[in-house]
């Protein structure tokens, strides 16, 4: 969602982090067919992300993953991820949940948890 509320397109959401610099991907294609990337039946939104193994590393920032409004199942883990975005907590559509496998710490977080699934 952007400053008004919105939902933001993936590639806006993802164009500070190193996935962007990556010529694994396409920017110029429909981000649903992107590596690691779930959208719904419609193709609208996105409601998946599995990035496990990706060797992402550092901080997720700001105005990234929390934007995905309807993000449902996201898979961060077997990286070396330090640290999540403020707005991470604002995904209220996520069932599934791995941040195994990091280095995530701070305040306010439950760095024990592994993998949540909400049915």
């Amino acid at each position: 969602m952007g400053a008004d509320g919105e939902e933001v397109p993936l590639e806006t959401a993802l164009e500070h982090t190193s996935l962007a610099s990556s010529q694994a991907y396409n920017f110029s294609a429909s981000v649903c067919s992107w590596q690691g990337v779930s959208c719904d039946a419609n193709r609208e939104h996105v409601v998946g992300l599995v990035f496990s193994g990706m060797n992402l590393s550092g901080t997720v920032p700001d105005n990234t993953i929390g934007k995905l409004g309807k993000l449902q199942t996201l898979d961060l883990s077997h990286n070396n991820i330090t640290g999540l975005p403020s707005d991470f907590w604002s995904l209220s559509s996520l069932k599934n949940l791995n941040l195994s496998s990091n280095h995530i710490s701070g305040s306010n977080l439950l760095v024990s948890v592994v993998v949540i699934s909400v049915v």
